[in-house]
Formats: C-alpha cells, structure tokens, sequence
C-alpha cells in the first residue's frame, strides 16, 4: 500500500486503465507472448510486501501464459526499491549494485521514486510498458495535487474550514 497521499490504488488503477490500449499493442509486437505482469510501488515504500497495484495486461488465464511472469516482475522490482535505479540501467551500467539472487534482466522503470516492474515480454517492451505507466501515474497525481493546492487549507488532507 501507498503511503502517499496522491499515489493510491484507485489513481493507479485508472493510470493501467489509459494505458491498456498501448500495452495490447506491444503485446501484438511478439505474437509468441501473450500478456505482461505489472506490480506498482509508491515512492515511500519499505518492502516488496505491499505494492500499490498488481495485475496482468492481456491473457488473464495465467495457465495460457510459457511461464508465471509475476515473479520476474517482483525481482525487477526489488532491484530498483533496493537500487533506486531501473533495472535496466543496473544491468548496462551499474552491475556492481548487484547482490546474489537478483533477477539480471532490465524491465523497470523508476520515475521521481515511483517503481514500475514488468514481465512477459522482451525486457525493452517490459520497460516501455514501465516508463508508460510510471509517466501516467505521474500525470494523474500532478493533476490530483492541484486540485489539491486549489482547495482553501494549509494542509494536504485536512478538512477544508466551515464557515
């Protein structure tokens, strides 16, 4: 779960949901693949516990899938929690920060702390389907703070005053 006040399950959930069309095109890219695996964490994550959002683009039946690509996904995602890097880069630039039992494959994104992983189809096609949904929640939640900063309170969340 998102500890931040914009990034929560219901913004992210619409940020997949205006993506999806472009994530069933690159799918259609590999005529051999059929759906990619997606888990989202919120920039002021602790752990791999509790992502802000998990789900699969495409073939929902997991049993029509070569192979369970969630678990690539939560691998790429801990390289970057623990890095702070898309795991892409840690593998083409920065594989000193590699420890033993870390996934070696790019798929990625971190955006302003925000973490995209994803798996089922290329990496650099798990990394697109990444940086799409990473810059699409970043939208979505700069839009949710200036309705925010609009609203006549000193603080983020506080009641607005009655008068």
């Amino acid at each position: 779960m998102s500890k931040s006040a914009f990034m929560t399950p219901e913004l992210v959930g619409e940020a997949v949901r205006l993506v999806t069309p472009a994530i069933h095109e690159i799918i259609k890219l590999d005529p051999k693949r059929n759906a990619i695996y997606i888990y989202v964490f919120g920039p002021l994550a602790d752990d791999l516990d509790q992502p802000v959002w998990q789900g699969a683009v495409g073939e929902q039946d997991r049993s029509k899938w070569a192979k369970d690509y969630s678990k690539p996904a939560l691998a790429k995602a801990a390289v970057s929690l623990r890095t702070g890097l898309p795991s892409h880069m840690v593998q083409r630039e920065y594989a000193h920060l590699y420890v033993n039992g870390d996934f070696k494959y790019g798929g990625s994104e971190v955006r302003k702390g925000i973490i995209v992983a994803a798996s089922g189809l290329a990496w650099h096609h798990d990394y697109a389907v990444s940086a799409m949904l990473a810059g699409a929640i970043d939208g979505l939640v700069k839009g949710k703070f200036d309705a925010e900063y609009a609203r006549k309170t000193l603080f983020i969340g506080e009641p607005e005053p009655t008068t």
